[in-house]
């Protein structure tokens, strides 16, 4: 599977515990159950 770069996904936690994903190059934080 090729990474690419304007789409790579970065998950992280926010300050509630919730996660989401980040789309670099994209800019919309993408809730996640």
């Amino acid at each position: 599977m090729t990474q690419d770069p304007k789409h790579e996904a970065v998950t992280a936690t926010d300050d509630k515990g919730g996660r989401y994903t980040a789309i670099l190059g994209d800019g919309t934080p993408r809730l996640e159950d």
